[in-house]
């Protein structure tokens, strides 16, 4: 709970922060002008975290977000998907148990991006799906092997903030955010985290 309030509030501080910019920004494009111009398409691509108390997987994360609205150039839409591994092995009494799980997440919704001081912060709210698989196989001596897996899909929910530097005209480094949910009877609350770079065009 103590993640989840974090993560709540810096994507509240980081709205508020932009609100009245955003402002000034539909007032601007309402007049026929914009004071910055916003590129239609970026991609993301980058390493990410998602821990909570009882541990943290690694993974990737990518995104694609487009911008449609002259109008409305700071109103966006997300597609995001990323991927988590956790691998274990334990040795007892002379039997080695590997376990290694997978989750993969692909999520969609709403963003709004801006521009202040050359940096482009954002906030988005993306819902979808997650699929959790995972393995575990028992090694006693070379020829007896035990295998069982299974695989879920469920429900999955982010709130997050982030912030893009750019470096180039179309260039940039992105770190982000998010308050990560997935289940949907059972869940799982988790904080992501991720840094990589993004193109623009």
């Amino acid at each position: 709970m103590k993640q989840a309030g974090m993560v709540c509030a810096l994507v509240a501080a980081t709205f508020l922060l932009c609100t009245q910019f955003a402002f000034g920004q539909m007032q601007a494009a309402m007049g026929g002008k914009t004071s910055h111009n916003f590129d239609v398409w970026s991609i993301y691509g980058g390493a990410s975290v998602a821990a909570n108390p009882s541990g943290h997987n690694l993974g990737w994360d990518a995104s694609v977000t487009e911008n449609p609205y002259k109008s409305l150039p700071w109103l966006g839409g997300t597609l995001d998907a990323s991927g988590y591994y956790n691998h274990s092995s334990v040795t007892s009494g002379g039997t080695t148990v590997n376990t290694q799980s997978n989750t993969y997440l692909i999520m969609g919704g709403p963003a709004v991006i801006f521009k202040i001081a050359g940096l482009q912060p954002f906030v988005h709210v993306l819902l979808g799906g997650a699929l959790a698989s995972g393995s575990q196989s028992g090694f006693a001596g070379p020829f007896a092997k035990a295998f069982t897996g299974g695989s879920t899909g469920t429900f999955s929910l982010a709130l997050g903030a982030g912030v893009d530097v750019p470096v180039s005209a179309r260039l940039g480094i992105r770190t982000q955010w998010d308050w990560l949910r997935v289940g949907t009877a059972t869940t799982t609350n988790l904080i992501r985290g991720s840094a990589g770079l993004y193109y623009t065009f």
